[in-house]
């Protein structure tokens, strides 16, 4: 289960693959598939341009590192850390 943080006013939800896939292709899904009301527009169109989406792990961590590649990822060498691998994701062209 992917952890939340719940303070009086709202929960914060951690954003997965499947949220920021979702939320790209088709907003009006995001709401149902995170249990809130998203207001009309959101998020604006500030993240439209993402062209690629980085991930880094441990370079130990063969579990985090097959989500990766089952997600898309494709290795891009070293991470920030020194024990880190760094994977990169680019954003399908709108032509395809």
């Amino acid at each position: 289960m992917i952890p939340s943080i719940h303070t009086q006013r709202l929960v914060l939800v951690a954003a997965t693959l499947e949220h920021i896939v979702t939320e790209l292709e088709d907003p009006s899904r995001l709401g149902p598939l995170i249990g809130a009301r998203v207001p009309e527009g959101w998020p604006g169109e500030y993240d439209r341009d993402v062209h690629r989406v980085v991930a880094e792990t441990d370079a130990s961590n063969s579990a985090s590192q097959r989500v990766l590649e089952r997600n898309g990822f494709a290795r891009a060498g070293r991470g920030r850390e020194a024990t880190s691998v760094r994977y990169e994701k680019a954003r399908p062209s709108s032509n395809e």
